[in-house]
């Protein structure tokens, strides 16, 4: 992962701070921490672990979304979060928008399929640069689909804003 956040530093599109969490206490520490004011230079969150429907494997253990919505309680106003995990974005719509609500995230983006590392990374660097633009997250979203919307379905790539949910559009096969 540190790949993808190094060639951005080295193309001057952000800075970053780069940390390892194997157990709850010390991820829910990173979590604070980074919610602080002192980090409000560092808009997004980018969580890169292994994944399950509505979770991410922490150890010997996993985080629901639930359970992460309720660390970040109103603490995320402003700022995106990334699931660079398999299936963590495999959740409902409504509990996405809760998500969001309970947060204040302006928008939480992932994976709502299986994904292979080096596909998400490659599309990752596109998908992080843009959204640490600043641009309005539905505007994003579909600006991301419209330029690399095969990638982004490829993926199952799922960002949910303020205002809804985005999901890939099923694939169609030719006649």
């Amino acid at each position: 992962v540190e790949p993808i956040l190094e060639l951005l530093a080295r193309l001057e599109r952000a800075e970053y701070i780069h940390r390892n969490a194997s157990i709850r206490a010390q991820f829910d520490h990173y979590l604070f921490e980074w919610t602080k004011r002192r980090y409000k230079n560092y808009p997004v969150l980018y969580l890169a672990f292994h994944g399950d429907e509505s979770r991410i494997e922490l150890g010997a253990g996993s985080i629901t979304l639930n359970e992460l919505g309720n660390t970040l309680a109103g603490r995320c106003e402003g700022r995106a979060i990334h699931f660079a995990s398999c299936l963590t974005m495999e959740a409902s719509d409504s509990d996405l928008m809760r998500f969001i609500r309970r947060t204040g995230a302006r928008a939480v983006t992932g994976y709502q399929t299986e994904v292979e590392w080096l596909d998400s990374a490659a599309f990752e660097v596109v998908m992080l640069d843009q959204l640490l633009d600043g641009h309005r997250t539905d505007a994003f979203f579909r600006g991301l689909h419209r330029e690399h919307g095969q990638m982004a379905t490829r993926l199952g790539l799922v960002a949910a804003t303020g205002t809804r949910v985005y999901r890939p559009k099923p694939r169609t096969e030719g006649v």
